[in-house]
């Protein structure tokens, strides 16, 4: 025999002995709640026991003058069988695992699959209404709290009223007149933050991309005049996509950081004074109580979803979010509008070179 198969026979022996040394230390551990540690006839148990593992040499002994009686000149056959069975069992565990991992990634393409197809059912009775908002200039008749059904009747029909006149005027314009519905929401009595809103029904589709190009022509850069957001549903239980304040959180974690990157490269470089990093830092933080006015939007064909948020850098201009990118990483705060494609629109267009008054929650 070889130094070389002397060396295996030997590992195989430490491999079988390892194992047997481990099962019989398990087993005498169980006994040893069996009867008190004490007691005269436990003591080899708790030497045993306290001592680690001290039977490893005995038994690996055991085993090799087992292997040999069994094999007798085959002793080297006996080894490379025994590495043979070893290999196999470990390919196994290593073909169920793989098996394992490729049945939980179709699972979690199965889900992704679910929350698709139900994202689109939904969406789907979403997709023809508009969520106006700003209509404080517009509906000017007081909301009745405290009088009787009749009185509250009237003054609602009155506030309906004047938000029809408002879009039938808007739409005729261009001569658009599309069938549609709406649903007044007032604010409520206890809450003076809260604006009344409209949730607007159309009764085709293109009726309301129409209607939203329409009102933002017409809102222009005015901050006071009404604008349209696309109406986002309840949502199902299958729909397993994050939250809008997860997102509100992340991008804004993202902004920050990005701002923080920025003056600090400034800093360390020496470009800039420490006075006017602090002026920078001033002017391009974020309000915490900044509301960025996230909305989930939807592309078909196939089917997708998506977020736009107002770009804090000017609080009007529309950003995307897409996970796993940083819609901030081409912003540049030492100029003075640091999204640059704010930036190129403000060549052309000088309400995109403002900075507008934040919306606060």
């Amino acid at each position: 025999m070889t130094e070389f198969d002397q060396i295996a026979v030997d590992e195989s022996y430490r491999y079988v002995a390892q194992g047997l040394s481990d099962k019989l230390t398990d087993t005498l551990e169980n006994l040893r709640y069996v009867a008190e540690i004490d007691e005269p006839g436990n003591k080899v148990r708790r030497i045993i026991i306290e001592s680690g593992n001290p039977l490893l040499l005995l038994v690996t002994e055991v085993v090799r003058t087992s292997v040999r009686a069994a094999n007798g000149s085959n002793e080297r056959e006996a080894a490379i069988d025994f590495a043979s069975r070893a290999m196999a069992n470990e390919k196994a565990k290593a073909n169920s695992e793989a098996k394992e991992v490729q049945r939980v990634d179709n699972l979690v393409t199965q889900l992704g699959a679910l929350t698709c197809a139900v994202a689109e059912k939904f969406q789907e009775s979403d997709d023809k209404k508009l969520r106006i908002r700003n209509l404080e200039k517009v509906i000017t008749a007081p909301t009745d709290y405290s009088g009787t059904t009749e009185a509250k009747a009237k003054a609602r029909e009155k506030r309906e009223g004047q938000f029809r006149t408002w879009l039938d005027e808007l739409t005729g314009r261009t001569n658009f007149y599309p069938t549609y519905s709406f649903y007044l929401i007032d604010p409520k009595k206890n809450d003076p933050k809260q604006k009344v809103t409209a949730v607007l029904t159309v009764a085709l589709e293109n009726d309301k991309y129409r209607l939203e190009q329409i009102i933002s022509k017409d809102r222009g850069g005015s901050r006071d005049k009404p604008s349209s957001q696309r109406y986002t549903g309840t949502d199902h239980v299958a729909f397993n996509i994050p939250k809008f304040s997860e997102i509100s959180s992340k991008i804004k974690y993202m902004y920050t950081n990005r701002l923080n990157t920025q003056l600090k490269s400034l800093k360390d470089k020496n470009e800039i004074s420490t006075e006017d990093i602090d002026a920078l830092r001033r002017k391009w933080e974020i309000d915490p109580d900044l509301s960025l006015f996230i909305t989930r939007k939807t592309a078909k064909n196939p089917f997708r979803i998506f977020f736009e948020f107002t770009d804090p850098s000017s609080n009007i201009t529309l950003m995307r979010f897409c996970p796993g990118t940083d819609p901030f990483t081409l912003f540049d705060f030492s100029q003075a509008i640091p999204n640059p494609a704010t930036r190129d629109k403000a060549k052309t267009d000088e309400n995109y070179s403002k900075r507008y008054k934040a919306f606060k929650k």
